[in-house]
């Protein structure tokens, strides 16, 4: 097994682009996951071609890969394929296909819609997987994968409706993103036996640790508070899931994504030498180092 680490440009989306690819670069990740929106300006969809070719080269002159395009897509994906919002998406989602190409990137991460009292239906879900069956015949195309994050307070936030989705979409360029630290959040198994519950359909992965929080937290769900944390210091042990990426031949990209982002240098070293470590403890072996 081969895994390539990448450094999420979330951690540095207060600063330029520049930044975290610097980082990323120093710090031996192998390639960025792009945030767009949240008010980064990493990448967005009328960014003009110029500025994505030159994204491009900046990748390549410091031997990066551009691993993911987290888009702030599908947040209508409940509502189904009908409403303007959810056509407009799919649209937009082209214009991120075509950047991909031009960047050399093979996922598009894309929503599953709200989860909510209202929308914590059989219907809800049925739609959301309407979208995303539309989502990848419209990447299909392009030859990307469009990928949905496990997270909660959308559709899909436990390893089993990730499945169920994916059955139902079946479409072979549809994918799940796994997310451990999600999964904890959402008060559900997060270990092992979701990585071989899901198999071949993770096609991306999220690092992140976290850890509840006694006192007022980062963000609250449901009844508990919780904190971003360096990985290693939280409730969220990886090295299971690493283990079972290694014995499931997972070959993509795990995407460091830590909450702890007032001090992104700081969280980019921290990250890369954390899971560096976790990396040889579960023998797992990154590209270049075999």
């Amino acid at each position: 097994m081969l895994v390539k680490t990448c450094l999420f440009s979330n951690i540095f989306a207060k600063q330029p682009l520049e930044e975290a690819m610097d980082a990323a670069s120093r710090f031996g990740y192998a390639g960025v996951e792009l945030l767009v929106g949240w008010g980064a300006n990493h990448l967005e969809p009328d960014m003009p071609a110029a500025r994505v070719k030159e994204i491009r080269r900046m990748a390549d002159d410091k031997g990066l890969s551009v691993a993911g395009i987290y888009t702030n897509l599908g947040g209508h994906a409940h509502l189904g394929v009908a409403g303007p919002e959810s056509r407009a998406e799919l649209d937009t989602l082209k214009v991120f296909c075509e950047q991909a190409n031009v960047l050399g990137c093979g996922v598009v991460k894309v929503g599953a819609g709200s989860r909510n009292e209202e929308h914590n239906t059989e219907t809800a879900f049925g739609h959301a997987g309407d979208w995303l069956r539309r989502a990848s015949e419209t990447v299909q195309p392009y030859n990307v994968r469009s990928a949905v994050e496990i997270h909660f307070r959308q559709q899909v936030e436990t390893a089993e409706q990730a499945l169920a989705m994916a059955t139902r979409v079946a479409h072979p360029n549809f994918g799940i993103i796994h997310d451990a630290g999600n999964l904890f959040i959402a008060g559900c198994d997060w270990g092992a036996s979701t990585v071989e519950l899901l198999g071949k359909h993770i096609v991306h992965v999220h690092i992140k640790d976290v850890k509840e929080s006694a006192a007022a937290g980062m963000f609250k769900y449901r009844d508990k508070q919780f904190q971003g944390a360096f990985l290693g210091e939280g409730d969220v042990d990886h090295g299971p899931v690493l283990g079972a990426l290694r014995r499931l031949g997972y070959q993509g990209f795990l995407s460091c994504e830590c909450m702890r982002k007032d001090k992104p240098w700081e969280t980019a070293e921290h990250e890369a030498m954390a899971l560096g470590r976790l990396l040889a403890d579960t023998r797992v072996v990154r590209a270049g180092e075999e």
